[in-house]
């Protein structure tokens, strides 16, 4: 497992692999500072804020119980995994990372949790935004130890020591 922070102002240690709501799949720093980069161009500077990232949504709650299959042996590339469960970020065996003010928008109501992680340790979210459904959770966890939550508007701070299953609305 490796270290992550994902901010505004990025800072970035891989490898690691993280399925963002654009269905780019992230497996290394060339990648995700590109995808980071893309958000502002010289000519149209970023503003300053929550970093935005919109998708189509839709998705539904049968795509939320789904589970990615590993897939040790093959490079990940984009689509591989086919609809993710989560409608933000799935995130699985990571160590150490931290989102910090990130805005995500779906087009389309979707019934699936923003971010879904998966055997990952020691994770920080902060002024993470996103449109709330009536029954679905922000955060989907499965063996998380040391996990963090603030300022992320109607979810109330909180801190999970250790969690086998559990999810955050």
């Amino acid at each position: 497992m490796s270290s992550f922070r994902l901010t505004i102002g990025l800072t970035v240690a891989l490898p690691i692999l993280i399925m963002c709501i654009t269905g780019t799949l992230l497996t290394h720093q060339s990648q995700i500072q590109a995808w980071i980069d893309h958000r502002g161009l010289q000519s149209h500077p970023p503003k300053p804020g929550a970093a935005p990232v919109q998708h189509q949504g839709g998705g539904t709650k049968e795509n939320a119980a789904l589970q990615p299959a590993e897939r040790e042996d093959t490079y990940p590339e984009p689509g591989m995994f086919g609809t993710m469960p989560s409608h933000g970020f799935y995130i699985r065996h990571v160590k150490g990372i931290q989102f910090d003010n990130i805005d995500m928008q779906p087009a389309k109501e979707d019934q699936r949790p923003a971010l879904v992680l998966d055997q990952v340790e020691q994770a920080d979210f902060s002024r993470i935004k996103t449109p709330r459904v009536a029954g679905v959770p922000l955060f989907a966890l499965t063996k998380v130890p040391d996990f963090n939550v603030r300022f992320c508007g109607s979810v109330a701070d909180t801190h999970v020591e250790q969690t086998e299953q559990q999810t955050i609305r």
